[in-house]
């Protein structure tokens, strides 16, 4: 898993300085904001049943989650179309996406693509394949950047050229994910009467609930930028911190979700066997994912703009600046990712809303008075302290629930980081002198 973590890494950096040469910052900030709105939209469709599929311990009971997951994503992806068709320009003035319109039609089979992906990647979860899902990102971010620069230079660059490339990718993501037992169990699943798979719902009724709209919370708050400096500033602006998000996206991958999905199925396991060792274990993780990602952000946070100018181009310093201020925040955020699924292993869902709405509301207010400077630097910065503070007390909320010495593990991360970025402030400082 790990591996392919890397390659995928490779893949992206190796890349991404011959396509910042290709598109500007404009196709940047119009590719986000597609992505971003079928990721909403997607999040209705399965109702996040398919991050439950690891939890049941017998089978039947997966397949009843699976088939409700299929149900939901092909009942929404229809609602999508025949809004669309019927109501599109209200659909897109009332959800101000004029910046997408001309891509519009394309909602319905990103919403596909995107939510079979998530399927098909927690059902390999379940079944402990985790180098299916390492060969698909790897395969999936290769192909996304071989279309990139083809679309982009035999073609003229466009947003359209990124957004076929995302869709392209997301299906050589899926064929590379499957295997020849799934058919078998598909099948299985739709014998099962509707009747059972309500029931199955009604158990596992605190994901529609609760992680639900925690998820969607997240997802459209975690995207406040790309709205609020495509609507105060510009798209080119916009498309500057989108890069800055894509480049620091790569290290939270390989640090934090890559090893998400491989943390979720051992601590499940550990917690059915042997409950008291799950938080040794969780702390553990915490302090080698805090000590990685204070050297990785903390890289960044000192030398964002000089490495973004010289690898990218001058015209992406701005996006240099926009990731050294978010890295403040990244490191939390990477840690996150894997722990915050004790929520689920624990049965506490619930807290995965509180948390989210807590998120939320930091993050609203911080880039709503960020924007009122009329700074798009200071406005991120806001939006990066606000989410500092919500994801160190996700943290807190994990460690709490598996009962950890929690002033013990505040001091230790305050002098990890502290010590990090100090280091790489003061390396900064003496390479300017120098």
């Amino acid at each position: 898993m790990a591996s392919g973590a890397m390659i995928s890494t490779l893949v992206a950096l190796g890349t991404m300085p011959i396509i910042s040469r290709i598109f500007d910052k404009n196709d940047f900030g119009v590719y986000a904001v597609f992505v971003s709105v079928t990721s909403l939209v997607g999040m209705f469709a399965t109702a996040f049943y398919p991050t439950a599929f690891v939890i049941p311990k017998l089978k039947v009971d997966f397949l009843k989650l699976l088939k409700a997951s299929i149900f939901g994503m092909l009942i929404t992806t229809i609602v999508v179309c025949i809004t669309i068709l019927l109501f599109r320009e209200t659909f897109v003035r009332s959800f101000n996406l004029g910046n997408i319109q001309t891509y519009i039609w394309l909602l319905p089979i990103g919403i596909i693509f995107s939510e079979s992906f998530k399927i098909i990647q927690n059902w390999n979860v379940r079944n402990a394949k985790f180098n299916k899902n390492a060969s698909s990102n790897v395969s999936m971010k290769l192909s996304e950047r071989v279309m990139n620069i083809l679309t982009g230079t035999v073609y003229a660059p466009s947003p359209g050229s990124l957004i076929y490339s995302y869709l392209v990718s997301l299906s050589v993501g899926i064929s590379f994910l499957y295997q020849k037992r799934m058919f078998t169990e598909f099948k299985a699943a739709l014998r099962i009467p509707l009747k059972q798979v309500f029931q199955a719902c009604r158990e596992y009724i605190k994901y529609p609930f609760f992680v639900m709209p925690a998820n969607l919370i997240n997802k459209f708050t975690s995207d406040l930028p790309l709205y609020f400096l495509a609507l105060y500033f510009s798209t080119s602006i916009t498309g500057g911190f989108s890069f800055a998000l894509t480049l620091l996206n790569v290290p939270l991958k390989i640090i934090g979700t890559s090893i998400a999905s491989v943390f979720y199925q051992k601590a499940a396991e550990i917690y059915i066997d042997s409950p008291s060792l799950l938080s040794d274990f969780t702390i553990k993780l915490h302090l080698k994912m805090l000590i990685i990602g204070s050297i990785v952000f903390g890289v960044i946070f000192a030398f964002g703009e000089f490495l973004f100018s010289f690898v990218f181009g001058t015209e992406w310093a701005l996006a240099g600046k926009f990731a050294s201020l978010l890295s403040i925040y990244y490191i939390y955020r990477e840690i996150s990712s894997p722990l915050s699924k004790i929520f689920s292993i624990t049965r506490n869902e619930q807290y995965t809303l509180w948390i989210n709405i807590t998120l939320a509301v930091s993050r609203t207010i911080s880039i709503y008075f960020g924007v009122l400077t009329e700074d798009p630097l200071t406005a991120v910065l806001y939006f990066s302290v606000g989410n500092l503070i919500g994801y160190f007390i996700t943290n807190l909320l994990v460690f709490y629930i598996l009962k950890a010495n929690l002033v013990k593990i505040v001091l230790t991360d305050i002098a990890i980081i502290l010590s990090s970025f100090a280091f790489f402030y003061y390396l900064n400082l003496w390479f300017i002198k120098i």
